[in-house]
């Protein structure tokens, strides 16, 4: 194996030997190999370039146009089919470039939302010596959390203007932030009948619009227009600037008020007149008129405007009726305006059929706890209907309010109702103001029924109390009340002596009294003379007239029964004398015969409903 190696080896050197000298020969024999008469050949030289020297902006929210600043520059041989490529797709087609030129790609680049964050490929392709060859780079859009900011402007070219004028408004909108704001759309009630004031439109994100719109005001207007758009997909809506635009106007009103809408005839009642200028023009020449034709005095021809002006008028009716009041008035330039008052219905009514006084009482009582706040006065009414009536279309009424709104009642029916009335004042009052509340009813005999409240005192500064009036009161109503049962109590102690009084005499008289017969009282006792039998027979004939109230009818019956026994009492008479010799001396007690009870023509009661029949 090893002689095998050997032998290969020794060949290889050999044939190296040999090929050697050849080489040296043909080099130097052969022409076309002498450096003298052919050079050594050029090799061309490639040296191509691709740079992205900038791109803005460098992040979005969403997709958007990237502008892109590109250079290419050949330093090279010349290089043909130049081609520049961004993302796979030709932007530029150069054709040829020869040594030491250049290109500048400076362009608009849309990236989609789907691209952002990632690398997006630039290829520049070529030919360079037969052959296809690339340069290559990349460029990052960051996408950024989006920023939705809006502000906003309004202006009128005047605010203040005469009715009929045309006014220019602008609207300024500015995108403060970092999206696109679209199909925006401004709107206001008062403008364009609500519509649209321009078509729709779109704001980049740092840039601003501006949109007018000429409207024609008539009337003093507040313009609230609104902004809507969209950003970044969503919906948004932006309250802007309000603008007042002031018209010159003429405005005033009238309002009546009447004393008592229902009187009787020939009772005389007072309308009271307010004037209000509410406008912004001063009046003059005014002139007041009722509706029956006369000509009602004014303190003043002249209202200027945001003044009140106040007139009375007396009037005697007989009848039924409707009233009014008109009012004339000129503006500066001598333009006349009429104005006419509420209606106020007069009812003229005979003095009702069933008089209801007392048993009809309406309570008035107000809280001002939010007129400061929101100039409310909240009443509180209470009805008390102590008669057996029931009425119906039942009212009320204020002298300055008028009809008053409340549905709590319809009819009114025996006892007591309580609601409220919640009252907004007009305009905040300027001194202290009194309120007279009535209620009007028809009852059942169809007779109006009229009822007055206790009147509402309404402050217009608060006053401090030292609680000094009220005590001052309790004390008095204490003394009332001492006072009172004192007396009563006395009332009470006489009235219980007076019964104790007629209770003794009635338990005296209780005793039933037998007739006595005068005549036939037979002493029992002896040493007891005549004389002295008969002054004792005075005495208690003197005392049963004392003590009997009919003690001498009595004594008439008793004197007719004594002359139809005469005889018989002469004998027991006799009898009795001869009684007296014999018995022993005792004390007298006369014997009283049991005799037929004689009543009184007349009988009396005591206060324990016993007949008191006085007999002895």
């Amino acid at each position: 194996m090893r002689k095998t190696l050997s032998l290969v080896v020794a060949l290889m050197m050999l044939i190296c030997m040999m090929a050697s000298p050849l080489t040296a020969f043909a080099t130097e024999t052969d022409p076309t190999t002498s450096s003298e008469t052919d050079p050594d050949p050029v090799v061309p030289e490639e040296n191509v370039n691709l740079a992205i020297k900038s791109y803005s902006p460098t992040s979005l929210v969403s997709g958007g146009d990237v502008t892109l600043d590109i250079v290419i520059t050949n330093s090279g041989d010349e290089i043909q089919n130049v081609k520049l490529k961004i993302a796979g797709s030709t932007v530029a087609d150069y054709g040829t470039m020869a040594t030491g030129a250049s290109e500048n790609y400076k362009n608009a680049y849309n990236v989609s939302t789907g691209n952002l964050d990632k690398d997006i490929e630039v290829e520049l392709t070529y030919t360079f010596n037969g052959q296809q060859r690339s340069k290559k780079s990349s460029f990052k859009v960051a996408k950024k959390a989006a920023t939705v900011s809006v502000s906003t402007a309004v202006k009128a070219d005047s605010t203040e203007v005469a009715s009929g004028s045309k006014v220019k408004i602008t609207f300024a909108i500015e995108n403060k932030g970092n999206v696109k704001i679209e199909n925006a759309k401004i709107t206001a009630s008062e403008l364009n009948k609500g519509n649209p004031v321009s078509s729709a439109f779109s704001v980049e994100a740092g840039d601003s619009k501006v949109i007018t719109y000429t409207a024609t005001i008539n009337e003093t207007t507040l313009i609230e227009p609104i902004l809507t758009y969209t950003a970044d997909g969503q919906s948004y809506t932006k309250n802007m600037e309000t603008l007042t635009i002031n018209v010159d106007e003429v405005a005033m009103t009238v309002l009546a008020s009447v004393s008592n809408a229902y009187p009787e005839a020939d009772e005389e009642i007072n309308f009271t007149i307010s004037m209000s200028n509410n406008g912004n023009v001063d009046m003059q020449n005014l002139v007041l008129s009722s509706s029956n034709g006369e000509i009602i005095p004014l303190s003043s021809t002249r209202l200027p405007a945001e003044g009140t002006l106040e007139a009375t008028y007396s009037i005697l009716l007989e009848e039924s009726g409707s009233f009014s009041f008109t009012l004339t008035a000129e503006d500066e330039d001598g333009e006349e305006y009429t104005y006419t008052s509420n209606l106020i219905d007069i009812v003229v009514q005979e003095k009702p059929a069933q008089d209801y006084s007392g048993m009809l009482s309406l309570i008035v009582t107000v809280d001002t706890s939010q007129y400061k706040d929101d100039q409310i006065l909240k009443f509180d009414f209470t009805l008390n209907n102590e008669s057996e009536s029931i009425f119906t279309d039942v009212k009320f009424t204020e002298d300055t309010i008028g009809e008053l709104d409340i549905e709590q009642i319809g009819m009114l029916y025996p006892g007591e109702s309580k609601f409220d009335f919640e009252y907004q004042l007009p305009e905040k009052l300027e001194q202290d103001a009194t309120y007279y509340f009535k209620m009007t009813a028809i009852d059942p005999d169809g007779y109006t029924v009229v009822v007055s409240a206790n009147a509402i005192e309404v402050e217009v500064n608060d006053k401090t109390s030292n609680g000094l009036g009220t005590l001052i009161w309790i004390i008095i109503i204490i003394v009332i009340l001492l006072v009172g049962g004192g007396i009563a109590l006395l009332v009470l102690i006489n009235k219980e002596k007076k019964a104790q009084e007629n209770e003794r005499i009635a338990q005296a008289r209780k005793v039933t009294r037998r007739t006595v017969d005068r005549t036939q009282r037979t002493p029992i006792t002896t040493g007891i003379s005549q004389k002295n039998r008969e002054e004792a027979v005075q005495q208690t004939e003197e005392l049963e007239r004392r003590y009997h109230p009919f003690s001498e009818e009595i004594e008439v019956e008793q004197q007719k029964n004594s002359e139809e026994s005469g005889n018989e009492e002469q004998q027991k008479d006799n009898g009795s004398a001869s009684l007296e010799q014999t018995q022993p001396d005792l004390e007298e007690f006369p014997q009283r015969k049991r005799e037929r009870t004689i009543l009184p023509k007349k009988m009396n009661k005591t206060s324990n409903g016993f007949m008191d029949r006085n007999n002895f």
